[in-house]
């Protein structure tokens, strides 16, 4: 029986309880309220019930409560022994004395409940949290405030943003409140997703670790913050295990090649979509809703064919990934600067060949889309050139030589010099936009940079699939190309924007610096939607 191996069973759950509460105590009700929660997240959920129970009869001796009601509450969740000792406000008595179930009183708490019924409010199904757990994550964000105090002013603020936000969501009182808590998080990239829909992760933007929290397997808050960002189109970045990148990776991979396949059916296609589809089934990916999403995708591409090439025909369709240098070099493709993703080879209604180039985007949140992920070593001469440019990179390897993280390394240590270099480099990139925003020539260049980062004069159409709902447009290769200018600079501590027109334009690009593995660093350039 599993009750045999208490101490077995729980060296699996005591590492993150010790995580949370410091020293156990299992003489502490508390401390097992927040068990119960974890074992919640586990494969030993199936035995809460027994473990708990072995504790009552064996472990725990005596509970304090603040008053009757709090009393009640507990004992109607966990089994408890008639002689356990239990001080309920400033009077100690037993668990059986305390416990009054005479029918009278349980009828009189019936009609009593009939007299207070009312009509419910729209926030009356507001969820809320158990207290423990809002104890525990509150005295967590009391000590990263005190963590960051002799940080940099960047870092304090970004801690007090999220300090603000996630005690709003565990308090809120309207679902507006948890809403409003959210977006705010979201903007200021303190949080990441997980595939999972359960874990709300930490941005390593902070000097924390990304579980800090969350539990393993999410908890009562993480669970409702994912809900809330999926009904109000809320996007955070994914973050999460090998799998979980496989599964976002895959995913981008079977939308190209089911589009092609819808397009183009032959044997080769369909064999190269199935390979895909059959390895994003094996980690979790919704085969059947991805191919529904699919087929609409490639009827938005044949009517957008249609539109530009009236009773034209498909002849060839094909994934650029897949035809190797020498055929892309022949079309004239070069995969660092052009991002086409897919080729479709028509026949004009004169008899003319004719290539038609797209690249493919499929996200939950089509209003933030990356549009290039690029290389650091030299980003400064190729999307600012000049002295501006200089600057940047020059200034790029005094900060490899400063800063690195080696899996030789605590992961405190990693995450110190991530955000570190990442603070540092992108601060240095926003002061030089800056700079060059005051010209002429600066403005020149910004446009240079926003059109090639979105792959304009490369003839490129572009497909964004919403993966939530299934829709699928398709923009034509000047869709992006001609902002309106002056370009304007803002840097909050954790992103670059470069906004239209001044900052009351709704569309912006967001520049982020990925801080990976062994030292490697990528620049993310996103097209953002207010």
């Amino acid at each position: 029986m599993i009750l045999d191996n208490l101490n077995e069973i729980y060296q699996e759950v005591l590492e993150e309880l010790s995580y949370r509460v410091g020293i156990v105590n299992l003489r502490n009700k508390n401390h097992v309220d927040i068990l119960s929660e974890i074992l919640d997240t586990t494969e030993l959920a199936q035995y809460k019930s027994d473990i708990l129970s072995e504790l009552y009869k064996n472990v725990i001796t005596e509970l304090e409560f603040k008053d009757k009601a709090a009393f009640a509450d507990y004992k109607s969740q966990h089994k408890m022994r008639p002689d356990t000792i239990v001080t309920i406000g400033d009077k100690e008595t037993t668990v059986g004395a305390a416990s009054d179930t005479s029918t009278a009183k349980q009828n009189k708490q019936k009609k009593d409940s009939k007299k207070s019924e009312k009509q419910p409010s729209k926030n009356d199904n507001l969820k809320k949290f158990s207290k423990p757990m809002v104890a525990d994550r509150t005295n967590r964000l009391a000590k990263l405030a005190e963590k960051v105090k002799n940080s940099d002013k960047d870092t304090q603020k970004r801690a007090a943003i999220l300090i603000k936000n996630w005690n709003k969501f565990m308090n809120a009182t309207t679902e507006k409140e948890k809403v409003e808590a959210m977006r705010e998080m979201a903007e200021y990239n303190l949080i990441q997703g997980h595939a999972g829909g359960k874990k709300i992760y930490v941005s390593n933007a902070l000097p924390v670790d990304e579980k800090y929290l969350t539990g393993d397997s999410g908890d009562e808050i993480t669970k409702d913050m994912n809900r809330v960002m999926k009904e109000n189109d809320i996007y955070i970045p994914m973050r999460g295990s090998t799998l979980d990148r496989q599964k976002a990776d895959l995913s981008g991979k079977h939308n190209e090649a089911g589009v092609v396949a819808e397009l183009d059916a032959s044997n080769e296609n369909i064999k190269n979509r199935d390979e895909v589809a059959k390895k994003y089934s094996e980690v979790g990916g919704d085969v059947k809703k991805s191919d529904e999403d699919n087929k609409k995708a490639a009827n938005a591409v044949k009517e957008s064919i249609l539109q530009n090439f009236p009773n034209s025909k498909i002849i060839k369709a094909t994934q650029v990934g897949g035809i190797g240098s020498t055929a892309l070099n022949k079309l004239g493709i070069d995969p660092k600067t052009d991002p086409t993703d897919i080729i479709v080879e028509i026949q004009t209604e004169s008899g003319e060949t004719v290539f038609v180039k797209y690249s493919l985007k499929v996200y939950d949140d089509p209003r933030n889309i990356t549009m290039k992920n690029s290389g650091v070593n030299n980003a400064g001469e190729v999307y600012l050139g000049g002295d501006a440019g200089n600057k940047i990179d020059t200034f790029k390897r005094e900060l490899d030589k400063k800063y690195s993280w080696t899996n030789e390394m605590s992961s405190a240590e990693q995450n110190k010099n991530k955000t570190a270099y990442r603070q540092e480099y992108l601060k240095k990139y926003a002061e030089e936009l800056e700079k060059i925003s005051k010209t002429p020539e600066g403005q020149s260049q910004l446009l240079k940079m926003w059109q090639s980062v979105h792959g304009c004069g490369k003839g490129v159409s572009t497909l964004i699939t919403n993966k939530r709902t299934g829709e699928s447009v398709v923009h034509s290769p000047e869709y992006y190309c001609n902002p309106k200018q002056p370009f304007k600079i803002e840097y909050d501590g954790v992103k670059i924007v470069v906004n239209m027109s001044g900052k009351d334009d709704s569309t912006y690009l967001q520049l982020d610096l990925k801080t990976e593995k062994n030292n490697s660093k990528k620049l993310l350039f996103r097209h953002r939607i207010k």
